[in-house]
């Protein structure tokens, strides 16, 4: 009885996460030309929210085994990293978080994200504020990237 109600409720509200759709794929590759810089601002396979310095290559929709439900699709991004030789390929999960802001933009991001425990002249012990793959990490990050004045090209929210 249980299980139905909150079937129904995922079916009908939309409790779960939405696949991305082609036409947000489209809006990317219309306002990002190739061997533009830009940083994303994403979740890393821990959790953490990141930034990353980048030039865009591009992006299309994939299947991805592990990453999605059945009927799901991911973002494959392909990019080449700032002190990096060759291009990388990103798959972006159906659920998680990306915006990508036109430029370079580099921000310390650990007095935003951590706390220090204990300090003294031997060590420093750091402990995240937030847990793992909580959006309040990367509105975190979005306020202080607001400050510098960063241009967002795309939000994709995973919902």
């Amino acid at each position: 009885m249980l299980q139905d109600l909150i079937r129904t409720y995922n079916n009908e509200v939309g409790g779960k996460p939405k696949p991305p759709k082609i036409r947000e794929v489209n809006m990317i590759q219309t306002n990002i030309s190739t061997g533009t810089k830009i940083t994303i601002l994403k979740f890393n396979a821990f959790g953490e929210a990141e930034l990353i310095q980048t030039i865009y290559r591009s992006i299309e929709m994939v299947k991805h085994y592990k990453l999605t439900p059945k009927n799901a699709d991911s973002i494959k991004f392909t990019h080449k990293p700032k002190g990096c030789k060759k291009d990388v390929e990103t798959i972006i999960n159906h659920s998680n978080t990306l915006i990508i802001y036109d430029g370079f933009f580099s921000i310390n991001s650990r007095p935003i994200l951590k706390k220090i425990v204990r300090d003294n002249n031997a060590y420093r012990m750091l402990v995240s504020k937030h847990l793992s793959f909580d959006k309040q990490q990367i509105k975190d990050l979005a306020d202080a990237m607001e400050i510098l004045y960063a241009e967002i090209l795309f939000k994709y929210t995973g919902n």
